[in-house]
């Protein structure tokens, strides 16, 4: 890992990501806990990688990781712990992302993208809408978020008020998204 090139190593460091298997997770694991230097990126960059790429399995597992060595509070802690609880989901483990965000959440709590995705997994995963409306209710308070983002949040919240058999609420709340 520390010999392949950083910066405009693109090309390598894709052909590195499609050959990861959960194996050597161990080794990058023992490497980055060395703190050899520029490491941590290079494993940012394969968590964004696997992500983009649909290897949600070896992206959660890098990210898994890489967690623990971001300091709390960083955007970086931030940013790994989203791709983490969001690959989590992606394969069927609701609760691990529930815990995820949850803890992600209480470090940075009026993080609204954040309180989104929270309140999806409760809605969609844990069968929780109360607590999802509650939660996508907050993700909505403030300035207005970029249009994606705004219509992410209103789906989140028509999806919890439709589990909660709150249709004609819903059915506004969804209207809103696609303005």
């Amino acid at each position: 890992v520390t010999n392949l090139p950083s910066g405009n190593g693109l090309q390598v460091w894709s052909q590195f990501a499609r050959i990861l298997t959960p194996d050597r997770l161990g080794r990058l694991a023992v490497i980055l806990r060395r703190q050899e230097e520029g490491v941590s990126e290079k494993l940012m960059f394969l968590v964004q990688y696997a992500d983009a790429t649909g290897a949600y399995h070896q992206a959660a597992e890098i990210a898994r990781f890489l967690l623990p060595e971001m300091p709390p509070g960083s955007p970086r802690r931030l940013a790994v712990g989203m791709v983490l609880g969001e690959n989590c989901r992606r394969t069927g483990q609701a609760v691990k992302a529930n815990k995820i965000y949850g803890d992600l959440y209480k470090e940075f709590p009026g993080n609204r993208q954040l309180a989104n995705k929270l309140a999806f997994v409760k809605a969609v995963e844990l069968e929780e809408p109360e607590e999802a409306e509650r939660l996508a209710r907050q993700a909505l308070i403030g300035p207005m978020l970029p249009a994606p983002v705004q219509a992410a949040c209103l789906d989140t919240l028509g999806l919890a008020l439709t589990k909660q058999g709150r249709h004609e609420e819903a059915e506004d709340v969804f209207t809103n998204a696609v303005r």
